[in-house]
């Protein structure tokens, strides 16, 4: 932040708290313009409270005023003919920004805005991503539809052509291609590409019709991250924002059991301070308020939640020092110095009790382990080293355990997606049931009618078995293949058994009475000559089934080719560590600190 914006926020702060209106006399008059006796004697009252150079004030002033008439003048001209006047800050990883004034009116879509951008800056014009308030604009829609207002500042960033020296392709293409590549995951319905893992590594089941918005979200936002890795802000800020429209299709109970909206929010925030990016300060504002209930709520109180689940809060004391530094930032931008100056006070603590030995980080990598899990382990275990390997075994072997209870579960939530229907049914909640001795198949019904609710799912179980029951359709129950071989060895017919099974809910012993009840009232060979003259047999019926498997088995493999396709390149640069969002190496925000706290001197 350069030294005359410092000026300029402590200055129009004075002036605010003043009621000083610098387009209005003594200070301005229409038909002459500006009274210099009169801006001069007021840069030097504010150069006396301030305590800053009276020249240093005047020009702080003179820029204000200026700013204020531009404003007068554009509001009325919009008044009048119904032409906006915008300013656009325009971000450049190569040229840096530059604040561009164009005029046009409010009911022309976004790309009339972009086309202007583009004419100024010699770039096409599908390479200018405008944001205001947050949101990336929508090209086609009205700018009064998205709430751009006249005389209002927006942001853009420029998705710039060239390849980096890697040779990769275009940030444009790059941006354009991991939504598609995003999208076409999300739509692939095993969850071969994408599976949804809490920290522990244990799987998050969600309905289906929720969970293509969530992991089109959370792709995007990890792919952000990559880019923010590597410095590139720019890129970043467009992954995280695609990633946040993407959060705001999600269930709303959803976003607050998780943290990952509070650290795409946080991620946000910091592309904004990385980019100077100070027109979205309103909307930085709105994104700590939501990042810090966030953390309160899946953190809890003075990480006591966090403490009570792993043993300590060390990595998630990284994310908050975080959000206290730039909550900090703002506050100084709105020139809440002495706020700003406490909130940095407290930011500088967490800073330095976070700080771990890298001598101590080479000797675990040394040993084969991974930078992240080695800061991330010492800062967990106060910098002891065998503690810390200790901590890294342990944490690889309780997600392996929750990643095998995890397949397991996928498997069977899978198999019952397959049965159709529109309730879904949670896997891990059917497991505990099942675990319980409850039939599965009544477990499922029970699940489907309590919303999910365990207990409500044991109450019926329990108390209305019979009900559940009549509503077990036949050709939802998988019948057990063990008891079918089981049964059909005493000596019934298979196809018998099968019916029989599946009217008892896979329970042999009411199977097998069943069976011999069919036998005694003379309906078994009646059953079983039903069945048999019920199965398909002409050639023809079983060349055209065949002929239909392998149209939909050559279909399906084209569909895994291009997604695994996808797959492959949106992954090239991601990174494998689990917990890389808690390993930051707190170096930018030391040098972030240092240099608000010398202007705050």
């Amino acid at each position: 932040m350069s030294h005359i914006d410092n000026i300029i926020i402590q200055v129009r702060a004075e002036l605010n708290r003043n009621s000083i209106k610098l387009w209005l006399d003594p200070y301005y008059i229409e038909d002459i313009g500006p009274i210099e006796s009169e801006m001069e004697r007021l840069a030097r009252d504010f150069s006396s409270v301030l305590n800053i150079r009276y020249d240093y004030c005047l020009a702080a002033i003179n820029e204000l005023q200026s700013n204020a008439i531009e404003k007068l003048r554009s509001r009325k001209e919009f008044q009048e003919t119904g032409i906006a006047t915008l300013k656009v800050r325009t971000v450049q990883r190569t040229n840096g920004t530059n604040l561009l004034t164009l005029k046009l009116a409010l009911t022309a879509p976004g790309k009339e805005l972009q086309k202007k951008i583009s004419e100024e800056l010699k770039i096409p014009e599908e390479h200018v991503k405008l944001i205001s308030a947050g949101k990336v604009l929508d090209p086609e829609r009205p700018l009064s539809e998205q709430n751009v207002n006249n005389n209002q500042q927006l942001m853009a960033v420029i998705v710039e052509n060239g390849t980096d020296a890697n040779g990769e392709c275009e940030m444009y293409d790059r941006v354009k291609k991991a939504k598609e590549d995003a999208v076409m995951m999300a739509k692939y319905d095993n969850e071969s590409f994408m599976q949804l893992e809490d920290q522990d590594g244990n799987a998050i089941h969600i309905p289906p019709n929720e969970r293509k918005s969530l992991v089109i979200a959370l792709a995007l936002h990890k792919k952000g991250r990559a880019a923010l890795d590597r410095e590139n802000y720019h890129e970043a800020l467009i992954l995280f924002l695609e990633a946040d429209q993407e959060f705001t299709a999600c269930n709303a109970n959803l976003l607050e059991t998780v943290d990952n909206y509070a650290l795409l929010n946080l991620d946000i925030v910091w592309c904004y301070l990385c980019l100077k990016s100070l027109t979205q300060l309103p909307d930085a504002e709105r994104r700590l308020i939501i990042c810090e209930e966030s953390f309160r709520r899946t953190y809890g109180d003075n990480m006591d939640r966090v403490r009570a689940l792993k043993g300590n809060a060390a990595n998630e004391k990284a994310l908050m020092m975080r959000l206290h530094l730039l909550q900090a930032v703002v506050m100084f931008h709105q020139n809440r110095r002495s706020e700003a100056k406490g909130m940095f006070m407290l930011a500088e603590a967490e800073l330095r009790s976070l700080k771990v030995d890298e001598a101590s980080v080479s000797m675990l990598v040394d040993m084969g382990y991974s930078p992240t899990e080695s800061r991330v382990a010492l800062r967990a275990c106060g910098g002891d080293i065998d503690r810390a390997v200790t901590h890294i075994l342990e944490r690889r072997e309780a997600k392996k355990e929750a990643r095998k209870k995890g397949k397991e579960e996928l498997h069977l939530d899978r198999s019952l997606l397959k049965r159709g229907g529109e309730d879904w049914v949670n896997p891990r909640s059917l497991n505990t049931l099942v675990n319980m001795g409850f039939n599965k198949e009544l477990a499922i019904v029970a699940l489907k009618k309590s919303d999910n609710n365990i207990q409500t799912a044991i109450d019926m179980l329990q108390h209305n078995v019979d009900a559940l029951a009549s509503e077990v359709k036949n050709e939802e129950l998988k019948v057990s293949d063990d008891l079918l071989n089981e049964i059909t060895a005493i000596g019934f017919a298979p196809e018998v058994v099968q019916v029989a099974l599946e009217q008892a809910f896979n329970n042999s012993e009411r199977a097998i009475e069943i069976l011999l009840k069919m036998q005694t009232d003379g309906t078994y060979d009646e059953i079983l000559e039903s069945l048999l003259a019920n199965m398909p047999s002409t050639s023809a019926g079983a060349s055209s089934r065949q002929e239909e498997a392998v149209k939909n088995l050559k279909k399906s493999s084209e569909k895994f080719k291009q997604t695994m396709e996808a797959y492959t390149r949106f992954a090239e640069d991601l990174s494998n560590e689990d917990e890389e969002y808690l390993d930051l190496p707190l170096v930018r925000e030391e040098n972030i600190l240092k240099e608000y706290n010398r202007l705050l001197q």
